[in-house]
């Protein structure tokens, strides 16, 4: 009698640490590791507004935009590496006011290429390299005005530290819980946890355009990753659906964690064309400048269901800008040193696995550094600052499907005309990932 009341409590103390497992294990203990992971989505808007009436002309207006987004990210032990591609283009018409019936057509293209690679040397020490391309250009016919901007930013840097991400161990856990709750499994442990992370780090990246047998092989691998660590015998449906359920309709939304601290040069090379019905027709702006900077990330990752990130940089250099009208010749050149510095936070709350919660905020201070669009508008040691809020709101349909709900504002303020704006914005839009 007595031996089988110690093995009871024996028994008891071993489920009571199990349990104690499953809640105390720490989604900042994973690191991914993959070789690629492609994501591309596309986002289009369109809007027509007409008045019509016997007492004045006829107003119309409309307006259509199309944003292709294609990114690539690896995260191997030994290198870092993203590709980021966007474009949008954009057209309206109709009449700039009720009052006018003069009718205008406007057309606007954007493209954006981003590229970094870090490489770790050492464990924690890296060095790396990346820019980004821009370019813009419009065409208005109201005006009979077009403009085109170039803009090439390289940069380098060293340091040491890493941001790592915890979103496939987290989508483990929803997983194993909603088992869990289901009476499919009795029990998990981090374990358990860990193996079905590593399971969907290796499987996510896999992206083809069969979407029938992609879908079958990786529910396939999470079925059998649930299987050999003995948590089920066999399988059946509720297995399926609730696998099915969170891989199909989860949110993958970042979760970082860790400490990186980098530092190194950068600088921007953008030149500028501009034609309108001004008296100075065309117009040529060259605008450089370079700078040292050093910039520090630490994240850390509450209660297993979100996280904060702060950011701060700093970083100083010297500008250096020119600009003609016509076959005039060069107009003197404005050159001047430039400081700047940024301090953000960011908050991710995950309150269920189809819902996000972001709140972005960031501070950034700058003197003597004019607008890379329009160098020209700023004076030389002019100090600005800025404040900029959002709170968005992420909720997925499906892992290929979310609407997103934005609310925010900006504050700024410029010293040299003590100027001070507030513009709130509400946005509303929808993406669509073909994979």
């Amino acid at each position: 009698m007595k031996l089988r009341n110690a093995l009871t409590l024996v028994f008891i103390s071993s489920a009571g640490l199990l349990a104690a497992q499953t809640d105390t294990f720490r989604l900042d203990s994973y690191k991914a590791r993959y070789e690629r992971r492609p994501a591309m989505s596309l986002n289009a808007q369109a809007s027509f507004r007409g008045a019509y009436g016997n007492y004045r002309e006829a107003n119309n207006f409309g307006s259509g935009s199309a944003r292709l987004f294609w990114q690539e990210l690896r995260n191997t032990n030994d290198l870092i590496s993203s590709w980021f591609l966007s474009g949008d283009l954009q057209g309206s018409f109709g009449q700039p006011t009720s009052l006018s019936a003069q009718s205008y057509n406007a057309g606007y293209l954007n493209m954006a290429l981003q590229r970094e690679r870090t490489h770790y040397y050492r464990e924690n020490r890296f060095w790396g390299w990346g820019g980004a391309l821009n370019a813009n250009g419009g065409l208005i016919s109201l005006d009979n005005s077009r403009s085109l901007n170039l803009i090439l930013s390289p940069t380098v840097f060293r340091g040491w530290g890493r941001i790592e991400f915890a979103e496939d161990a987290l989508l483990a856990y929803w997983m194993l819980e909603d088992l869990q709750d289901a009476g499919v499994i009795s029990s998990f442990t981090p374990d358990d946890i860990t193996a079905l992370a590593r399971t969907i780090t290796d499987i996510i990246g896999n992206r083809t355009f069969d979407f029938r047998r992609r879908r079958i092989y990786e529910l396939d691998q999470l079925q059998n990753t649930v299987r050999e660590a003995g948590l089920v015998g066999q399988e059946s449906f509720p297995l399926f659906a609730i696998l099915n359920d969170n891989w199909a309709f989860a949110n993958r939304s970042a979760l970082p964690h860790g400490k990186r601290l980098a530092y190194g040069l950068e600088g921007t090379v953008s030149p500028q064309w501009g034609r309108s019905n001004d008296p100075f027709d065309f117009s040529t702006i060259f605008y450089t400048y370079g700078m040292g900077f050093a910039e520090f990330s630490s994240a850390r990752i509450h209660n297993n269901r979100g996280g904060g990130q702060w950011t701060a940089r700093i970083g100083g250099g010297y500008y250096f800008a020119r600009r003609k009208f016509e076959e005039q010749a060069w107009q003197p050149a404005r050159e001047d040193p430039f400081a700047q510095a940024s301090l953000g936070y960011t908050y991710r709350w995950l309150p269920s696995s189809r819902t996000a919660l972001n709140w972005a905020n960031e501070l950034e201070a700058t003197s003597g550094l004019p607008n890379v669009l329009n160098p020209f508008v700023f004076s030389a040691n002019e100090k600005q600052a800025s404040w900029n809020s959002t709170l968005e709101l992420n909720y997925f349909i499906s892992y290929q499907w979310s609407f997103r709900l934005r609310a925010g504002g900006n504050l700024f303020y410029r010293d040299l005309q003590q100027r001070i704006s507030f513009n709130p914005e509400l946005f509303f839009s929808t993406n669509y990932f073909f994979f």
